[in-house]
Protein backbone atom coordinates (compact mmCIF):
# COMPACT_ATOMS: atom_id res chain seq x y z
CA UNK A 1 0.00 0.00 0.00
CA UNK A 2 1.25 3.41 -0.91
CA UNK A 3 1.48 5.64 2.15
CA UNK A 4 -0.33 8.38 0.20
CA UNK A 5 -3.49 6.25 0.46
CA UNK A 6 -3.56 6.93 4.21
CA UNK A 7 -4.27 10.61 3.58
CA UNK A 8 -7.71 11.65 4.83
CA UNK A 9 -8.14 8.71 7.22
CA UNK A 10 -6.38 10.07 10.29
CA UNK A 11 -8.13 10.55 13.64
CA UNK A 12 -8.74 14.25 13.02
CA UNK A 13 -11.65 13.21 10.77
CA UNK A 14 -13.68 12.28 13.85
CA UNK A 15 -13.92 15.96 14.83
CA UNK A 16 -16.00 16.59 11.68
CA UNK A 17 -19.76 16.31 11.49
CA UNK A 18 -21.34 14.09 8.84
CA UNK A 19 -24.68 14.29 7.06
CA UNK A 20 -26.48 10.96 6.80
CA UNK A 21 -29.77 9.69 5.45
CA UNK A 22 -32.32 8.39 7.94
CA UNK A 23 -34.53 5.83 6.21
CA UNK A 24 -38.15 5.27 7.27
CA UNK A 25 -38.58 1.54 8.03
CA UNK A 26 -41.93 1.24 6.26
CA UNK A 27 -42.08 3.84 3.47
CA UNK A 28 -38.34 3.85 2.68
CA UNK A 29 -38.47 7.66 2.46
CA UNK A 30 -35.47 9.53 3.83
CA UNK A 31 -34.58 12.72 5.62
CA UNK A 32 -31.19 14.06 6.67
CA UNK A 33 -29.46 14.10 10.01
CA UNK A 34 -26.17 15.77 10.83
CA UNK A 35 -24.25 13.78 13.43
CA UNK A 36 -20.99 13.69 15.32
CA UNK A 37 -18.76 10.64 15.56
CA UNK A 38 -18.79 8.75 18.84
CA UNK A 39 -15.02 9.30 18.60
CA UNK A 40 -15.40 13.08 18.46
CA UNK A 41 -13.12 14.46 21.19
CA UNK A 42 -15.54 17.25 22.11
CA UNK A 43 -18.10 14.70 23.34
CA UNK A 44 -15.84 13.66 26.20
CA UNK A 45 -15.89 10.56 28.35
CA UNK A 46 -19.67 10.25 28.70
CA UNK A 47 -20.00 8.89 25.19
CA UNK A 48 -17.22 6.37 25.82
CA UNK A 49 -19.06 5.01 28.86
CA UNK A 50 -22.38 4.87 26.98
CA UNK A 51 -20.81 3.10 23.99
CA UNK A 52 -19.11 0.58 26.30
CA UNK A 53 -22.41 -0.18 28.02
CA UNK A 54 -24.18 -0.40 24.64
CA UNK A 55 -21.58 -2.85 23.31
CA UNK A 56 -21.70 -5.02 26.44
CA UNK A 57 -25.50 -5.24 26.39
CA UNK A 58 -25.48 -6.03 22.66
CA UNK A 59 -22.92 -8.79 23.24
CA UNK A 60 -25.10 -10.31 25.97
CA UNK A 61 -28.04 -10.39 23.60
CA UNK A 62 -26.00 -11.94 20.78
CA UNK A 63 -24.57 -14.58 23.10
CA UNK A 64 -28.01 -16.01 23.66
CA UNK A 65 -28.88 -18.51 26.42
CA UNK A 66 -31.36 -15.99 27.84
CA UNK A 67 -34.89 -16.33 29.04
CA UNK A 68 -37.52 -14.30 27.22
CA UNK A 69 -37.65 -11.91 30.18
CA UNK A 70 -33.86 -11.48 30.26
CA UNK A 71 -33.71 -10.86 26.51
CA UNK A 72 -36.50 -8.28 26.73
CA UNK A 73 -34.78 -6.48 29.62
CA UNK A 74 -31.52 -6.32 27.65
CA UNK A 75 -33.33 -5.06 24.54
CA UNK A 76 -34.92 -2.33 26.63
CA UNK A 77 -31.51 -1.31 28.03
CA UNK A 78 -30.04 -1.27 24.49
CA UNK A 79 -32.84 0.99 23.25
CA UNK A 80 -32.41 3.35 26.21
CA UNK A 81 -28.64 3.49 25.76
CA UNK A 82 -29.06 4.03 22.02
CA UNK A 83 -31.39 6.95 22.66
CA UNK A 84 -28.87 8.52 25.05
CA UNK A 85 -26.05 8.07 22.53
CA UNK A 86 -28.21 9.55 19.74
CA UNK A 87 -28.96 12.59 21.93
CA UNK A 88 -25.22 13.18 22.36
CA UNK A 89 -24.27 12.86 18.70
CA UNK A 90 -27.21 14.40 16.83
CA UNK A 91 -26.58 17.93 15.65
CA UNK A 92 -29.74 18.49 13.59
CA UNK A 93 -32.41 17.05 11.32
CA UNK A 94 -33.23 18.42 7.86
CA UNK A 95 -35.84 17.59 5.27
CA UNK A 96 -38.85 17.08 7.55
CA UNK A 97 -42.13 18.80 6.79
CA UNK A 98 -45.52 19.25 8.42
CA UNK A 99 -48.46 19.99 6.14
CA UNK A 100 -45.96 20.65 3.35
CA UNK A 101 -43.99 23.24 5.31
CA UNK A 102 -40.40 22.68 6.49
CA UNK A 103 -40.06 21.87 10.19
CA UNK A 104 -37.39 23.83 12.04
CA UNK A 105 -35.00 21.64 14.00
CA UNK A 106 -35.15 22.82 17.61
CA UNK A 107 -33.78 21.08 20.69
CA UNK A 108 -37.33 20.08 21.65
CA UNK A 109 -37.97 18.64 18.19
CA UNK A 110 -34.72 16.62 18.30
CA UNK A 111 -35.59 15.30 21.75
CA UNK A 112 -39.10 14.33 20.63
CA UNK A 113 -37.80 12.56 17.52
CA UNK A 114 -35.14 10.60 19.41
CA UNK A 115 -37.35 9.73 22.39
CA UNK A 116 -40.28 8.52 20.30
CA UNK A 117 -38.73 6.83 17.28
CA UNK A 118 -36.22 4.15 18.25
CA UNK A 119 -35.57 3.35 14.59
CA UNK A 120 -34.12 6.85 14.16
CA UNK A 121 -31.83 6.47 17.18
CA UNK A 122 -30.61 3.05 16.08
CA UNK A 123 -29.67 4.35 12.62
CA UNK A 124 -27.86 7.31 14.17
CA UNK A 125 -25.90 5.10 16.59
CA UNK A 126 -24.92 2.77 13.74
CA UNK A 127 -23.64 5.64 11.58
CA UNK A 128 -22.05 7.60 14.46
CA UNK A 129 -19.98 4.56 15.39
CA UNK A 130 -18.92 3.82 11.80
CA UNK A 131 -15.49 5.26 11.08
CA UNK A 132 -16.09 5.25 7.32
CA UNK A 133 -18.88 7.81 7.62
CA UNK A 134 -16.41 10.41 8.90
CA UNK A 135 -13.41 9.72 6.64
CA UNK A 136 -14.87 11.68 3.77
CA UNK A 137 -17.25 14.30 5.08
CA UNK A 138 -16.94 16.31 1.85
CA UNK A 139 -19.48 13.99 0.20
CA UNK A 140 -22.86 12.81 1.42
CA UNK A 141 -22.63 9.87 3.82
CA UNK A 142 -25.57 7.51 3.61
Amino acid sequence: MDIAQLKGTDNTQFANDAEIDIRHPVTDETFKATIKSVKNPELGGDITVLMGDYSRESAKLEKGNLTTEQAQAIKTRIVNLGNKIAHHVTVKFDGLTSDGKPVKCTDDMKKDMLDNYDWISSQIVEKASSENVFYNTQSKNS
